[in-house]
């Protein structure tokens, strides 16, 4: 419970405050954003007070009313508050204590306090008695945060300060002043000038002779390095008995940190020392070389362990306030944030052994074998997140593989936890599914097990909904289809789900580890119940005919209570279990095989590679020999000292080696690992919330484990038909010749008109048809944009995210077959123009193929504008007269597009009108009315069908029909092309006279600005007004399915149902043929 002061704050008085803090004006700079995160520490901490971890009855005034945060920001602020209260108290005690300190007085200084409160606790609190000597505290931060603090601190209830205590908020340099406290209004950043001669200002006590401690809590990385330095030195250089304490964040190039960084970065908030001094290890060293005698640090994984794993009665105590399963993230936290102690006394303060010299990193496995990192074959993979038990393949006899998961917690959806069966083909991406509901559907389940029982059946057993609301239900689930089935993005499969057993204390577990061992036999090893406790029993369940199960429980002798480990079944039969961890956060470093029928376990390896938990262990074969490759996880000591690189057990030999990577691994936990093809393991799902930041989720990847890896997964990905001029199928060959023939070849040219204002206004208003207006005057952007060492000269250091496609020069939406990388301008320049070389010497499409398209710096937010976010480049470009004043004050955005040949870009619609500038190099624009959205196949907004001239018929036969619609144009240099909304586009990049291909889009309203979506950032959202005809429709059409009856009390069967559906289909694309045709008006 908080303790709390007098009385609680009148409503005048924080109205007061609230006006007082108003008129403190804070300078429009970064530094306003740095001074911010002040204000979400409190709100943190204030949260963690309320939520009963840890007691301050003075946060309340400066954060009246808590806001609840999740548990791990909960216990990340209470360990923080813990652990800094815990060592100041006791070196200030100790300072009081020393026989040389003959005055027993301290002086504590707090840089960058903000609304710290320990100065006031510690004087003012419920045990300010016990203290045996005089301290003096100096607050100091920017002037303007110490006056806000000092107007928050005179609103308080009477009685709450000592009346000898001067608050005088309109005091910027002291607005707090008594005999044992001070509030400092100063910039840190200019220390040598001004902080000790603040210090001596705002106090006759103040010596930097005195004994002297200072903190610092999440200040110096905010600090540009060199000032941090400088600081350092100065602390060293001024105070002969200093002891110095920092608290800060560290590792900017993992993937939190990248998190980490990158939010701050949002928030104009940077860490700007990070880089510069990222680890425990530069920490030390940047203190050693600022003067200090004796450095030691901290990380908070010992920390951790000392304040609360360590302490039974207290890990219980915080355990009881709430509900906690964020083990991933509390070591994500852990391994980002430290504390450095250093001093420039004589002899180093003891303050326990968590401070040490860092640690050495543990001496390296053997590594013989080399793993390669690249993209999946599509840029997204269907599910974003964790827990999802895991992923299972099922090869298709055309070759193509799916991969088929269930629940999880999605990021997508909301950060929400999803009971979504989820099939992925690696050749089409995402299949709808549809999950047929009944009385047996399970909930939104994490932390499950998924397993696979035989072909498209599987079993999910365990799982919670929440840490204390665990499932103790088995489930089978049936994907109704077979191996000689083909798929497409337009396929919708069925599955249905039985439950099979139902509610047993044995199965009640979720992170637990499970393996298929037999016929139809699961076993469930470890995990945690309800309670927060580990299971300590196995259980082996023998589901019969997929309708019932036995569930028999096995007590394994020798296995620690965990959770969170991986278990492999090995060709042998024999089955391994490594890793994992207990609840007291401490992970093992055991791999061990089970032995079910004697009911006991033998330890096979100890190594500290092995200390992880929330990995994954697949058995795979490698040149004969078969292995257990471990990728990712967490552990529970720093990643200095762990190494959480993928490992090789061999089966026979019992060797293991870490092999050497190529390409970037990120911090993979709580992900699934699956076998694609020989030597290629698919890595899918796996993150982490990182603490109150952002959300960090994978990306799928694919790790080539041999030298024919690739060799083996592009036969995976391409279509048998592809290869049918050498393939065995000439029935089908002699079907898609046939069916070419109908293709055609020759399409009608976009109409040309001369431009005139007049003219584009009368085609813009109308909007029927798109036309092509040539050499209109754009400005002086098609002389100077040609050139690339211009464009590297004006917008060369501007960073861009362009679109990475590999081995394809057909970019596709729907697959993502591209990712995202984040370039300098001059860099995407230089590839753009190496790339065209290449092409025009070998006629091959480069490795990697490049396209930008502008978006906004603030791209959530705000829309691309090319003219204020490329400000040089944007005075070389206009709009053509009448076309400024017809689009301007309707424009929704601009859009600059960068690239060369041979690129295509897939076909798609946007919502809005458009006008295409043609800057430099050419293209050819197909264009399609929207009376084709069937024939294109639509999903979304774009097509499916990517290569216009050679579009697969077998699998696409309407593009046959959409292909007579369509009309082509090819854009030169000074060249605008206009089309109007919902008209589909496809893109071809021709080579030209320049390498470089630039156009700028402007997208424009037709109608009204409200009539438009205001959160439609690109253009591609519906009308309003269209979305609400379509879910009218809908909505009509499900009421009036969901009454049909054949008479009263009896439904109609559901296959009568379907066939009307599909002939009000056809009675639909009649009406809007109608209409397309002009014969009818709605």
């Amino acid at each position: 419970m908080e303790n709390t002061p007098p009385e609680t704050i009148s409503k005048r008085k924080e109205k007061k405050a609230k006006r007082v803090n108003k008129k403190i004006s804070l300078p429009g700079s970064v530094d306003v954003r740095v001074q911010h995160t002040n204000d979400d520490s409190v709100v943190s901490k204030r949260s963690a007070v309320s939520c009963g971890y840890v007691a301050d009855p003075f946060l309340r005034l400066f954060v009246r009313k808590p806001t609840r945060r999740s548990p791990l920001v909960n216990r990340g602020y209470y360990l923080r508050m813990v652990v800094m209260t815990d060592l100041i108290t006791k070196c200030i005690e100790k300072c009081l204590a020393m026989p040389s300190n003959s005055s027993h007085s301290v002086q504590v200084i707090s840089l960058g306090a903000g609304y710290d409160t320990f100065a006031l606790r510690y004087l003012l609190g419920d045990q300010a008695h016990e203290h045996s000597g005089p301290v003096h505290f100096y607050d100091v931060d920017f002037p303007e945060v110490m006056q806000s603090k000092a107007a928050l601190m005179s609103a308080a209830p009477p009685g709450t300060f000592p009346v000898d205590w001067s608050i005088q908020y309109e005091n910027a340099a002291n607005p707090v002043s008594s005999a044992s406290y001070s509030a400092v209004g100063v910039d840190l950043r200019r220390s040598e000038e001004v902080l000790l001669e603040s210090l001596q200002n705002v106090s006759s006590q103040f010596s930097s002779s005195n004994l002297t401690i200072v903190y610092a809590e999440c200040v110096m990385q905010y600090m540009p390095a060199e000032k941090a330095a400088s600081l350092i030195q100065t602390l060293a250089t001024h105070f002969p008995n200093l002891y110095f304490f920092a608290y800060d964040q560290l590792h900017p190039s993992d993937s939190f940190g990248k998190v980490m960084t990158g939010a701050l970065q949002q928030k104009q908030s940077p860490l700007l020392s990070v880089a510069t001094v990222p680890g425990g290890t530069e920490m030390i060293a940047r203190a050693k070389e600022g003067g200090m005698r004796h450095v030691r640090f901290a990380n908070f994984y010992d920390l951790s362990r000392q304040y609360i794993d360590e302490s039974e009665t207290e890990r219980e105590r915080v355990d009881r306030l709430e509900a906690f399963d964020e083990f991933e993230e509390w070591g994500e936290m852990c391994e980002h944030y430290g504390i450095t102690f250093a001093t420039t006394a004589k002899e180093p303060m003891q303050l326990g052994d968590c401070f040490t010299g860092c640690e050495a990193k543990t001496p390296g496995l053997p590594s013989n074998k080399q793993v390669s990192v690249h993209h999946w074959p599509s840029g997204r993979f269907g599910f974003a997140g964790w827990g999802n038990g895991n992923v299972h393949r099922e090869e298709l006899a055309n070759g193509d593989v799916l991969l088929v998961s269930f629940g999880g917690f999605d990021v997508i959806k909301q950060h929400q936890r999803v009971n979504t069966f989820r099939v992925h083909s690696l050749r089409e991406g995402e299949v709808r599914t549809v999950l047929q509901e009944n009385e047996h559907t399970p909930p939104g389940l994490v932390f499950h097990s998924f397993d696979r029982l035989g072909p498209f059946t599987y079993v999910v057993a365990g799982g919670r909904t929440s840490p204390t609301s665990v499932n103790g239900d088995v489930f089978i689930f049936k994907l109704h289809m077979t191996a000689t089935q083909e798929v497409s993005i337009n396929s919708t499969l069925s599955v249905t789900c039985t439950r099979i057993a139902s509610g047993s204390s044995l199965t009640e577990r979720y992170r637990h580890a499970s393996v298929v061992i037999g016929d139809n036999k699961l076993l469930l090893v470890g995990g945690k119940n309800s309670s927060g406790q580990c299971v300590t029993e196995a259980c082996l369940l023998e589901i019969q005919e997929g309708q019932a199960v036995t569930v028999q429980p096995i007590t394994l002798e020798g296995l620690p209570p965990l959770f969170s480990a991986a278990a492999a079944k090995l060709s042998d039969g024999r089955i391994l279990l490594c890793g994992g961890v207990n609840c007291a956060f401490k992970a093992y470093d055991t791999m061990w095989y089970l032995d079910i029928g004697k009911g006991k376990v033998d330890v096979v390896q100890q190594c500290a590679a092995l200390e992880r938990f929330s990995h994954t262990a697949t058995t795979v074969q490698l040149d004969g020999e078969e292995f257990v490759l471990i990728v990712g996880g967490t552990s529970t000591r720093p990643k200095e000292v762990v190494n959480l690189d993928p490992i090789f057990y061999n089966v026979k030999s019992g060797q293991m080696e870490v092999p050497h990577v190529e390409g970037e691994l990120p911090s993979w936990s709580r992900h699934a690992c699956v076998e694609l093809a020989s030597g290629v393991i698919g890595v899918v799902g796996g993150g982490y919330t990182c603490f109150s930041f952002a959300t960090f989720t994978a990306k799928p990847a694919l790790l080539y484990l041999s030298p024919d890896a690739e060799q083996n997964m592009k036969r995976c990905l391409v279509a048998s038909r592809e290869s049918l001029p050498n393939g065995t199928d000439p029935t089908v060959g002699a079907n898609i010749q046939r069916l070419s023939n109908f293709l055609c070849t020759e399409r009608e040219r976009v109409r040309e008109l001369t431009f005139s204002p007049e003219i584009f206004r009368n085609v813009a208003t109308k909007a029927e048809k798109p036309c092509v207006f040539r050499n209109v005057n754009m400005g002086s952007c098609t002389t100077k944009w040609a050139d690339p060492a211009y464009l590297k000269s004006v917008e060369g250091e501007t960073v861009v995210s362009v679109h990475v496609a590999e081995g394809s020069h057909l970019l596709d939406f729907v697959r993502k077959n591209f990712t995202f990388r984040h370039v300098q301008f001059s860099e995407l320049v230089d590839h753009l123009v190496s790339s065209n070389a290449y092409h025009r010497e070998h006629g091959e499409v480069p490795q990697e193929t490049w396209y930008y398209r502008s978006v906004s710096t603030h791209m959530k937010t705000e829309r691309s504008d090319v003219w204020k976010d490329f400000s040089a480049l944007g005075k070389d470009l206009v709009l053509p007269p009448g076309v400024d004043s017809f689009v301007g004050p309707r424009l929704h955005q601009s859009c600059l597009r960068i690239n060369t040949a041979p690129l295509q870009l897939w076909t798609h619609y946007d919502t809005m009108d458009n006008v295409l500038l043609q800057v430099t190099g050419r293209k050819r624009v197909v264009l399609f009315p929207p009376s084709q959205y069937n024939n294109l196949y639509m999903s979304g907004s774009s097509s499916p069908v990517i290569d216009l001239d050679h579009p697969d018929l077998v699998q696409y036969p309407r593009m046959i029909e959409a292909l007579k619609h369509s009309t082509e144009v090819t854009l030169e240099p000074g060249d605008m092309l206009y089309f109007p909304a919902n008209w589909f586009h496809h893109i071809t990049t021709l080579q030209g006279d320049t390498p470089l291909v630039i156009s700028v889009n402007a997208f424009f309203h037709h109608f009204e600005s409200p009539d438009y979506d205001a959160k439609d950032l690109y253009g591609n959202k519906d009308l309003p007004a269209v979305t609400q005809l379509r879910e009218s429709i809908l909505n009509q059409t499900r009421a009036a399915m969901a009454s049909a009856q054949v008479n009263p009390g009896c439904a109609l069967p559901v296959e009568y149902k379907e066939f009307a559906l599909r002939q009000i289909i056809h009675d639909l694309e009649s009406l809007a043929n109608d209409i397309t045709a002009g014969a009818q008006t709605l």
